[in-house]
């Protein structure tokens, strides 16, 4: 069975308009019934509004005429001045409220009957109550007489006023009675637009179903098998409307080039995992080459202070019979045994400062008075992790480059602190200090890859196994000017310590 002329006008179309087609239609049907209820709904309000404000205005010219009457007899009762003033007021308002009542109220010839009635009552009424004000205030004592008048007078303006009122109501239950037909009338429109309004959202549904929807579900059933791995699907028939085919095509192409795809990724998986492999043994030969180019600098740091430490020791003891001597072989002992517990390794920051306090203790007896020792450490930082023999080549550097060519000798100061989550070493000394080629030089040399004894091997040495151990997380800088000595300064992460294994404590239990 072919589809309907229209239904086939319709797939002809782009999806975009046929949405803003069938939501159009939707949103200009919905907006018609919005629109109507909204004018009958602000007309019957208005009705009502206009009732309200009459019965207010007529319950209001009664409320005045009763204050103002009631003012009158307080004043002729009391003769207060304030009394008569206040009438005097009330006069007004009692003349603005039948205004009101006169322009709101007439709306027919009974009504217009009560109101002037009622305007001929409040005149009257107005005339006898100065004429008694007049006579009492000239001592007469027949004033009550036009007192009595209008107070009669007053009572049949209520009445005129109470007739009005039963007319507004007469009239308002006409009128109600219309509004009640208006309103069932469009609560009965409204029920049938809605109905409408369905129906058309409904034909929207179906039509959807059968010419997008359905293409769509089979497309993406497809998608779910190919999501599975299942890549032999049948290609999916395009759809009628020109998006939906689109779509349809690119999802067929789209399969026969994953089907090649797949088939090429696996005569390449073979040979990328032999290149993942290479790549493996690749980066264990380089950490392997690290992890010696690292035990290859430390082991530079030991033979050269313990040469200058015998030597110290060789002189002491020619000058005494071994006191001494006996003091600084138990200090380089304490040497020996912290690099054979430590080569290589992390120590407690509290174990390099005692490594630096015994290395001071033996060149404090070879320089004597020439050499002063200060050392501030922050207790904080005691518990974190450095690389053994950091400080105390810094300190021996100073002490070499700095301090011994000096004939008074110099200072020794080093600082150690926690600083924005990293450990602040900074090694300063008196010493000769150096020129700013030198400095530019010896800081080239202790930044190389491949650092000489150009700057030392005690500064070049740190420098390369901190670069080695923290990559970019190390921060160097060496500040130096002649005759005022040399400040070098070296931060690194702060890592707390970290309990040992068993094996390695009991290796250093032996040691």
């Amino acid at each position: 069975m072919k589809p309907p002329r229209a239904g086939r006008r319709l797939r002809r179309l782009p999806l975009k308009v046929i949405q803003l087609l069938f939501f159009g239609a939707i949103v200009l049907a919905i907006s018609v019934l919005t629109l109507y209820t909204l004018v009958s709904t602000y007309r019957s309000m208005a009705v009502f509004e206009t009732s309200l404000t009459r019965y207010f205005d007529i319950q209001r010219l009664r409320a005045e005429l009763e204050t103002n009457r009631s003012l009158l007899d307080r004043y002729l009762r009391e003769r207060n001045s304030e009394d008569l003033a206040a009438y005097r007021r009330s006069v007004g308002d009692l003349y603005a409220a039948y205004r009101r009542v006169h322009r709101t109220a007439l709306t027919g010839q009974a009504s217009r009957f009560e109101i002037n009635a009622i305007e001929a009552g409040i005149d009257a009424y107005l005339i006898h109550a100065e004429d008694a004000i007049e006579a009492m205030e000239q001592g007469a004592d027949d004033f009550f007489v036009p007192v009595l008048r209008a107070h009669r007078i007053a009572f049949f303006i209520q009445s005129y006023i109470e007739n009005l009122m039963q007319i507004r109501l007469a009239e308002d239950a006409t009128t109600f009675i219309v509004l009640q037909r208006q309103t069932r009338t469009m609560r009965t429109t409204s029920l049938i637009a809605l109905v409408a309004i369905g129906a058309l959202f409904a034909l929207v549904i179906a039509v959807f179903s059968r010419t997008i929807t359905s293409p769509i579900r089979r497309l993406a059933h497809a998608s779910q098998l190919m999501a599975e791995g299942r890549l032999d699907i049948d290609e999916i028939e395009a759809g009628a409307v020109d998006e939906v085919a689109t779509l349809a095509v690119s999802f067929n192409r789209m399969n026969r080039n994953i089907r090649e795809l797949v088939l090429n990724l696996k005569d390449k998986a073979q040979l990328e995992r032999k290149l993942h492999d290479e790549e493996l043994k690749n980066v264990q030969m380089e950490r392997s080459l690290q992890e010696a180019q690292l035990l290859g600098l430390q082991s530079q740091i030991n033979p050269h202070f313990l040469f200058n430490a015998l030597n110290t020791i060789a002189r002491v003891s020619m000058f005494e019979r071994g006191e001494k001597t006996t003091r600084l072989i138990q200090s380089l002992s304490d040497l020996f045994r912290y690099h054979l517990r430590n080569p290589a390794k992390v120590v407690r920051l509290s174990e390099e400062i005692d490594l630096v306090r015994q290395y001071i203790h033996i060149q404090e007896y070879r320089f004597g008075s020439r050499l002063t020792f200060q050392l501030n450490c922050d207790p904080s930082a005691s518990d974190a992790t450095i690389p053994s023999f950091v400080i105390q080549p810094l300190v021996e550097n100073s002490i070499k480059y700095g301090i011994e060519p000096l004939e008074e000798g110099g200072t020794v100061q080093v600082d150690v602190c926690r600083r924005n989550g990293s450990i602040h070493i900074r090694v300063q000394d008196t010493g000769i200090g150096m020129e700013p080629d030198r400095l530019a030089q010896v800081t080239s040399a202790a930044t190389q890859d491949n650092p000489d004894e150009t700057a030392g091997i005690g500064l070049a040495n740190v420098v390369h196994r901190l670069r080695l151990l923290y990559h970019d997380r190390a921060r160097f800088s060496i500040e130096s000017e002649p005759g005022r000595g040399t400040v070098v300064e070296i931060d690194i992460p702060a890592i707390p310590v970290t309990p040992k294994p068993a094996a390695q404590a009991a290796v250093n239990r032996e040691v």
